[in-house]
């Protein structure tokens, strides 16, 4: 994917967070419009959960995404309060270096802004690699590994279907 907006959210690396040694992992997040990023996944049963019905992970995992929620939510809370001290009638600039915004668009009101904050959170909220990775139980490497049919080595083991 191109052109995908990442948020480091936070790194966790505490000893012994997993089973096989040593295991650092950063999470992000981002907020896509899954019509215009199709996965290329093919052979996996994977499903999307609401994040309110997940109530245990593997490892830290559930550490880590109640991270990623916490995160969203604080973010949430200080875009409520810029809003709420802003006049909705102020222009804002439309970026013309970002490919999809529109050249004949000078300004944007921060009311249009609000709103499309709202539309574009309701659009993409939840997608969050963790979950993914729960539900498969595999990383984003191991599932490449089994799509493109790497061969297994001693760091990596492709990811396959249970039986």
């Amino acid at each position: 994917m191109e052109d995908v907006y990442l948020e480091q959210v936070h790194t966790f690396g505490s000893v012994g967070r997993h089973p096989s040694g040593r295991v650092i992992t950063t999470a992000y997040y981002s907020l896509i419009d899954i019509k215009h990023h199709k996965l290329q996944l093919n052979q996996n049963e994977l499903h999307w959960h609401s994040v309110h019905d997940i109530k245990k992970l593997a490892f830290d995992h559930k550490k880590i995404l109640d991270t990623c929620l916490n995160r969203l939510r604080e973010q949430n809370a200080e875009t409520l309060a810029l809003f709420a001290a802003a006049d909705l009638d102020t222009p804002v600039p439309v970026p013309q270096e970002v490919p999809w915004f529109p050249k004949d668009v000078a300004n944007w009101s921060v009311r249009w802004v609000a709103m499309h904050l709202v539309e574009e959170l309701t659009r993409h909220a939840g997608h969050c690699d963790i979950i993914r990775e729960s539900i498969d139980g595999a990383t984003m490497y191991e599932l490449m590994a089994g799509i493109l049919g790497w061969p297994e080595t001693d760091w990596i083991k492709p990811w396959r279907k249970s039986a």
